[in-house]
Formats: C-alpha cells, structure tokens, sequence
C-alpha cells in the first residue's frame, strides 16, 4: 500500500489499524518503510518487504518497520 505524503508515524498508525481490523483467524504480518531523499520507489518498496519478512520470522500478525 502506498501512502502518500504520509510519515513513518501515521503510516504505522494505519497499518496498525488494518491489520487489528482482520477478520478472527486472519493474521497480517506487515512491513514499513519511509521514503529518504534520493530514495527511488524500488528502494523503499525493497526495505519494507525486508521489514515484512523480519515481521514473519519474529512471531507473525505484527508490524515491523524498517
């Protein structure tokens, strides 16, 4: 999910909220990442999937940013 003009901070909020909002029996494993000056999309989207699997391999359904 992309959030434009959305901080690290309110990017989690949200994320956080969606991912509480599963279903029963639905986990959601989230990765994060904020873009930095200079930062191509590829970049950004490649620290939060990294993120993603640090989430995954710490216990899964949490929220991990990068």
């Amino acid at each position: 999910m992309l959030l434009p003009d959305c901080g690290l901070d309110d990017a989690t909020s949200v994320l956080e909220r969606l991912r509480k909002a599963s279903p029963r029996g639905v986990t959601a494993s989230v990765g994060v990442a904020e873009r930095t000056p200079g930062e191509t999309p590829t970049d950004v989207f490649a620290r939060a999937d990294a993120a993603l699997y640090v989430a995954k391999d710490t216990g899964r359904d949490r929220l991990r940013a990068a």
